[in-house]
């Protein structure tokens, strides 16, 4: 137990390790820059992306594809039929100008991990509470590591994101 905890460990270690670019000549600096690696980052299916609605009157929140035509007169017959029912649908491509508008705070986007080829190279997933370290661990079984972060976003502790080669 004692050799299989070390191993987690220092293997955790590895993965949460922060490393820093040899130069700064390597972060990004300009918006097509940022752009550009937010998009490699989080590199999934190109062809939808999901955007954040909210209800102000109720408090709800949530995702949907985003879509050029939604709420517009004669076109969105939103809320008698479903957006995945739709005649009309059109959902713009995940590119550098939804990167851009994301970054810019513009919108809120998400992302559908996994590809048009059901490939996927990033895993989100809730690990809360104590040993989520190790968690993460035993349920990834990537061949390749890229990197480690977790966002702020939830109350009960972070969205954890790891990044695959």
């Amino acid at each position: 137990m004692e050799a299989e905890r070390a191993v987690l460990s220092e293997e955790l270690g590895r993965l949460t390790a922060v490393e820093t670019p040899a130069s700064p000549q390597e972060l990004p600096k300009s918006a097509v820059e940022k752009a550009d690696l937010f998009l490699k980052l989080f590199r999934a299916r190109e062809s939808v992306y999901p955007r954040l609605w909210e209800n102000s009157r109720t408090g709800k929140k949530g995702y949907a594809p985003a879509c050029r035509n939604e709420w517009v007169r004669g076109l969105c017959e939103k809320p008698k039929v479903k957006c995945s029912e739709c005649r009309r649908q059109s959902f713009p491509p995940l590119d550098r100008e939804a990167a851009f508008d994301h970054l810019r705070g513009q919108q809120t986007i998400g992302t559908y991990a996994i590809r048009e080829d059901n490939t996927c190279i990033f895993l989100a997933a809730d690990f809360d509470g104590d040993g989520w370290q190790g968690d993460i661990l035993k349920a990834c079984s990537a061949r390749y590591i890229l990197g480690l972060t977790a966002t702020p976003t939830r109350k009960d502790g972070l969205q954890k994101i790891l990044f695959m080669q």
